[in-house]
């Protein structure tokens, strides 16, 4: 967790630093150049908890005491993860990445309050911060502030690390005094009820091509259609579900949303020709407690409102995407279940594109 989400900041402050760039008048190129410090300032971090071991495990348990992240770093490496990261480049030769930008360092802090959303009190701190650099409002300066966030989510999705989306609030939050009152649960508590987005889908949609260019970056693909159900379709739970190698067995492989865990669990299923039958190569179906789901789906899951679609390639299903409103009890529009149907459809395209 703890990679995911330096990765998901680091992602995060990289966008929001290069676009502090921009609006200050810094060339296409120095902006550029502001992104690759606000990522690879993290590298330290990122390495340490990949590699750290024991010291990341005790680090780990004064984070979780309460202990502030600066001390617990000093007390156990006897420096911060940022000088770490400064010894890193160093050491590879990368001393210019190093310059300590006030942009940067805006974009970091922003990043790190942002974590538990838009209207906590550090992060509306951080956003009053941006809004006096120039002179806008708080409403303005929220709005481009969030429009960067989710370019952050959509480059981690096309990086195939989308579960540090979690990291990074894409989600527009209401800025008004009722709001930030509110108390703030850590983001893993509370996950972010999912909207439907017709722009982001196009977005995410016309990325998706980009995404694979052979069949080994298939998985990734897979996983940009997952959050594009999930954070543009405003699906709560989906997932993905393979043939075997051998075409004995349906497994959930992949997923996107709140619960999706125990969803993969229970989306094991032995493939048979009863099962064949109850699927058809290239269909996108709703089903309600009017129409119920097949009796397979509707035993693994037991929820009567879904959205099921069969992956279908050279005529042979090789996968099944799943979804449902389970978690926030929404009822599955229209407009949603067009929106499961173009990502779908436009994964199918995309992988029936892609050389053999």
């Amino acid at each position: 967790m703890r990679i995911l989400a330096a990765l998901g900041t680091a992602l995060h402050a990289a966008v929001q630093a290069k676009d502090l760039g921009l609006r200050k008048g810094l060339r296409r190129d120095e902006a550029e150049r502001l992104f690759l410090e606000a990522l690879m300032g993290r590298i330290g971090e990122l390495a340490f908890w990949c590699y750290g071991g024991e010291f990341a495990e005790r680090v780990d348990e004064l984070l979780k005491s309460g202990v502030s992240p600066e001390l617990a770093e000093q007390s156990i490496l006897g420096m911060s993860l940022l000088q770490f990261s400064h010894d890193l480049l160093r050491a590879w030769n990368l001393d210019a990445v190093i310059r300590d930008s006030a942009e940067v360092a805006v974009a970091v802090q922003l990043g790190r309050a942002a974590q538990l959303g838009w209207a906590n009190p550090e992060a509306r701190q951080a956003v009053l911060h941006v809004a006096a650099l120039f002179r806008q409002s708080e409403a303005q300066t929220l709005k481009r502030l969030q429009s960067n966030a989710e370019q952050a989510s959509q480059l981690a999705v096309v990086l195939g690390a989308g579960a540090a989306t979690r990291w990074i609030p894409a989600t527009p939050a209401s800025t008004d005094e009722e709001s930030a009152a509110q108390p703030t649960e850590p983001l893993e508590m509370r996950p972010a009820e999912p909207t439907a987005d017709m722009a982001l889908q196009l977005r995410m949609l016309t990325e998706m091509n980009a995404v694979a260019v052979s069949r080994k970056e298939l998985p990734m693909l897979f996983e940009a259609c997952l959050e594009g159900l999930h954070r543009a379709v405003g699906l709560d739970r989906c997932v993905l579900c393979l043939m075997t190698p051998t075409r004995d067995r349906l497994l959930a492989r992949l997923g996107a949303g709140s619960g999706v865990a125990d969803l993969r669990a229970r989306l094991q299923l032995p493939w048979s020709a009863t099962l064949e039958t109850q699927l058809q190569a290239g269909s996108v179906r709703r089903f309600s407690a009017e129409q119920p789901p097949p009796d397979f789906l509707l035993q693994a899951t037991a929820v009567h409102d879904c959205l099921m679609a069969t992956l279908t390639v050279d005529q042979k299903i090789i996968g099944l995407f799943y979804a449902d409103q389970q978690t926030t009890q929404r009822p599955l529009t229209a407009e949603i279940f067009d929106g499961f149907r173009r990502f779908v459809t436009q994964t199918e395209l995309i992988v029936r594109g892609l050389p053999r």
